[in-house]
């Protein structure tokens, strides 16, 4: 099986409305609707089905690996505190993305 070079595909050609996007940049990413994933897969080339497999897949492992992160031995208590925050927020926004995976393949452009 071959694998394709991933380093090919650039996006640089799509700003963000108005400008370029640069090192740092912040952005809500509760406001980042499937319509704008579509638009950004289809200016890459790529396929929204894909993207959408390749969302499914990281949030998946995000799932099984984050338990383990969390439990690590080495936090102290304000530390593990901080971290459940992180995890809360990082499965929320997973939980988002999972939302963007099922509408991604189905997204009208017209």
């Amino acid at each position: 099986m071959e694998i394709a070079d991933t380093r090919a595909v650039s996006c640089r050609s799509v700003p963000p409305p108005g400008g370029q996007v640069r090192h740092g940049d912040e952005f809500d990413i509760s406001k980042v609707r499937a319509f704008d994933w579509a638009e950004l897969v289809g200016k890459c080339g790529l396929e929204r089905r894909l993207m959408a497999r390749e969302i499914r897949r990281m949030t998946k492992a995000l799932g099984k690996v984050l338990p383990d992160l969390q439990a690590w031995s080495g936090y102290t208590d304000v530390e593990r505190s901080v971290i459940g925050k992180i995890a809360a927020f990082t499965l929320e926004q997973a939980d988002r993305l999972e939302g963007v995976a099922g509408e991604l393949p189905h997204m009208s452009m017209d």
